[in-house]
């Protein structure tokens, strides 16, 4: 039986997806890992190329479903019992990381994790972003996770809960080795845990789903972790090329705030006041208006797992609003 279940999905990427798998299948064995590829359209011109490796299934969406949906659709998938979550533009290196990830996902299983994530940038030259090679050699820039912002223009000048990176320096010294949100496009996590938490479901389109599954684990009495030994490059874009409305990204905002808040009022009106200054509040409201049946019933199924209120959580992470 596999190991781990890699799950990655993409929207017009190119050929880094194939990049990806490539780097994968060279950097650990191919016999003990799947890679679950997620094609968020119904074709992918490299559909020939990334299907000659036995270890990989290819699924192709007949409709946009958006990234956090796609993952979702993967995580389902999964065979193995740990999963790893990675986007489609990413590099990998010869560190034992399957073993690490199945044994970290196996011995706790209710944390979800974030290895190092190492920066690339696509304006780089091609032959620094070889697959074949150790990107180790090109970067010695990492973060592991993040920490919570309540709200900071610096970071972005219209969303709360902002995720703010944990330089490697601060990793281990800030919150021994727990992240309060995992950050970085690498993922792990245990199969069944992950599917119980109901994973990345709710979310439209792109944006705010790692804010959303990391308050709920922390919110039902679970951790978030580094996994300071696994690391994973990832390129990091100006843009992700594809087009998602910013009010799929506040509905997603508002769905958290509705589904895990909702015994704070106080917070909500304070994210309501940040997120009226956005001119596609109109729109996500008109979502919620829409969808008020399925906030109702996901907080239906939560309810029973919490075992921290919000404002608990806020004060967990000195989250001052």
């Amino acid at each position: 039986m596999k190991k781990v279940s890699v799950v990655m999905a993409f929207l017009n990427e190119k050929a880094e997806p194939l990049n990806t798998v490539i780097s994968m299948n060279r950097s650990a064995d191919p016999s003990t890992f799947e890679i679950v590829v997620v094609c968020d359209a119904p074709e992918y011109e490299f559909e020939n190329e990334i299907t000659k490796y036995p270890n990989v299934k290819l699924i192709k969406n007949k409709n946009r479903l958006g990234p956090h949906a796609a993952t979702n659709v993967g995580i389902y998938e999964a065979e193995a019992p740990s999963i790893l979550v990675i986007d489609g533009h990413m590099r990998f290196c010869k560190d034992e990381w399957v073993e690490k990830i199945h044994d970290a996902c196996m011995s706790d299983p209710t944390s979800l994790f974030c290895a190092r994530s190492y920066v690339l940038r696509d304006e780089w030259e091609p032959e620094l972003l070889d697959p074949t090679r150790d990107f180790r050699e090109i970067t010695d820039r990492y973060s592991v996770g993040a920490r919570f912002k309540f709200f900071e223009k610096r970071i972005h000048e219209l969303r709360p809960l902002q995720p703010e990176w944990i330089e490697k320096s601060n990793f281990l010294t800030e919150y021994a080795g727990r992240v309060p949100c995992i950050l970085g496009a690498n993922y792990a996590m245990n199969t069944e845990h992950i599917k119980r938490i109901r994973c990345f479901e709710g979310m439209k389109m792109y944006g705010f789903s790692e804010q959303f599954v990391s308050i709920k684990n922390w919110m039902f009495g679970w951790e978030c972790k580094g996994l300071d030994t696994v690391s994973i490059a990832h390129m990091f874009r100006s843009a992700p090329p594809f087009v998602s409305h910013s009010k799929y990204f506040i509905w997603n905002v508002l769905f958290t705030l509705h589904v895990l808040f909702y015994d704070n009022p106080k917070f909500i009106d304070k994210c309501y006041e940040i997120l009226n200054e956005d001119v596609s509040m109109p729109g996500a409201l008109q979502i919620l208006s829409d969808n008020w049946d399925i906030i109702e019933s996901y907080k239906g199924y939560f309810k029973p797992m919490r075992k921290m209120t919000s404002q608990e959580f806020l004060d967990k992470f000195n989250i001052v609003y």
